[in-house]
């Protein structure tokens, strides 16, 4: 993944720099600098912007998005917006 195919990927999203850092765990100047080309991406993002790229056109498709296959268990985390 270059910087370029990141920046349109986030902006598909149609997210900012800060609320893409938020969500994976960075800081707003990583974003920046991934998308400036002066850092390389790591690889375990590349692979997860990936992953959210094709949920995005599954999901764009109307298509039934890819879910975990355990069956009766909640979720230990809840609703992180609500805390």
């Amino acid at each position: 993944m270059t910087s370029e195919d990141l920046k349109a990927l986030r902006t598909r999203l149609g997210l900012t720099q800060v609320e893409l850092a938020e969500r994976i765990g960075v800081a707003r100047n990583t974003i920046n600098r991934w998308e400036m080309g002066i850092r390389g991406i790591p690889e375990p993002v590349v692979r997860l912007m990936r992953y959210v790229a094709q949920e995005k056109v599954t999901v764009e498709r109307n298509e039934k998005p890819l879910r975990s296959k355990s069956k009766g268990r909640s979720s230990q985390h809840g609703n992180l917006s609500a805390r």
